[in-house]
């Protein structure tokens, strides 16, 4: 991970989790639970589109830092 000048300090984060059978019961970002939130809204949060499956996460967080997403309570691993 290198460096440049001018480089901002913290990033917008966007995950997005294909093939989720269910709506989770909630996601975490480094042990933090994050609000679910609308499919237009900026911001932090996570959002559940039940006809694509597919969970996106979106968080701002230090650019030189490793981020840990659990996505909680989702059904039976033999859905995924």
């Amino acid at each position: 991970s290198g460096t440049y000048a001018g480089q901002p300090s913290s990033r917008t984060v966007r995950i997005a989790a294909h093939r989720v059978p269910q709506r989770p019961d909630g996601v975490l970002w480094n042990g933090t639970s994050l609000s679910p939130r609308g499919p237009d809204e900026d911001g932090p949060g996570w959002h559940y589109d039940p006809e694509s499956r597919v969970v996106t996460v979106q968080f701002r967080g230090p650019v030189h830092a490793s981020h840990r997403v659990v996505i909680e309570d989702v059904g039976p691993h033999s859905h995924f």
